[in-house]
C-alpha cells in the first residue's frame, strides 16, 4: 500500500509538470516508469494509466511514434468506455497522438458525456485537458464554432470549480483562437 501510495504522489507530480516543465516531465516520468515497471501493472488501479501516459513520453518528443502508437494500441483492450476515469485519460493520449504526428482527421469528437461523467467523479484534470487537446486542433482547422462550444465547456468548470488549471487552458486556447482570427 506504501508503494502505491508513493507511486500515485509521483504520478500526480509528473501529470503537473507535463503542463509546467515538458523537459523535466519527460525525465521524471521516465524515472516513474522504469521504477513502477518492476510491479505488476495489473494489480493496482493506477498502473494502466501508468502504461499509457508513457505514450505521451513519447509523442511529445516528437520522435518515437510507433512506440507511442504501440502502447496504445496494446492498452487499447484493456481500457473500458465504463470507466471513465481510464476511457477519458486514453482518449486524450490517442488525441496527443494524432495531433503530434500530424494525423487531425483521426482525432475523435470529444464526448461532452465522457467530460461530465468525469467530472462528477473529481477528474477535473483530466476533464480540462481531454477538452483542450480536443479544442486546439479545431482551432487550428478553422472549426470556431466546435472550438468556441468546447471553450464554453471550459468555462462551465471554471465558473463551477473556480479550478486554476482549467482558467490557464482557456486562456491558451483563446490566444490560438485570436492569432487564427489575425
Amino acid at each position: 500500500p506504501r508503494d502505491v501510495e508513493v507511486i500515485n504522489l509521483f504520478h500526480k507530480k509528473c501529470k503537473a509538470l507535463g503542463t509546467i516543465n515538458p523537459k523535466r516531465f519527460f525525465f521524471e516520468f521516465l524515472y516513474l516508469y522504469q521504477r513502477v515497471t518492476i510491479f505488476d501493472l495489473r494489480n493496482f488501479d493506477l498502473g494502466l494509466e501508468i502504461y499509457l501516459d508513457a505514450s505521451a513520453l513519447f509523442s511529445f518528443s516528437g520522435i518515437l511514434f510507433k512506440l507511442s502508437r504501440r502502447i496504445l494500441d496494446s492498452g487499447k483492450a484493456k481500457v473500458s468506455q465504463d470507466n471513465a476515469k481510464i476511457f477519458i485519460n486514453y482518449d486524450f493520449l490517442e488525441t496527443i497522438h494524432n495531433y503530434f504526428q500530424g494525423n487531425w482527421k483521426e482525432i475523435s469528437e470529444y464526448d461532452q458525456d465522457l467530460v461530465k461523467r468525469n467530472i462528477n467523479i473529481g477528474e477535473i484534470w483530466d476533464a480540462s485537458q481531454y477538452l483542450f487537446w480536443h479544442c486546439a486542433p479545431k482551432i487550428y482547422q478553422g472549426s470556431f464554432d466546435t472550438a468556441r462550444a468546447i471553450m464554453d465547456e471550459l468555462d462551465e468548470i471554471i465558473k463551477d470549480y473556480n479550478n486554476d488549471f482549467s482558467l490557464l487552458l482557456k486562456y491558451e486556447l483563446n490566444i490560438f483562437l485570436l492569432i487564427e482570427y489575425r
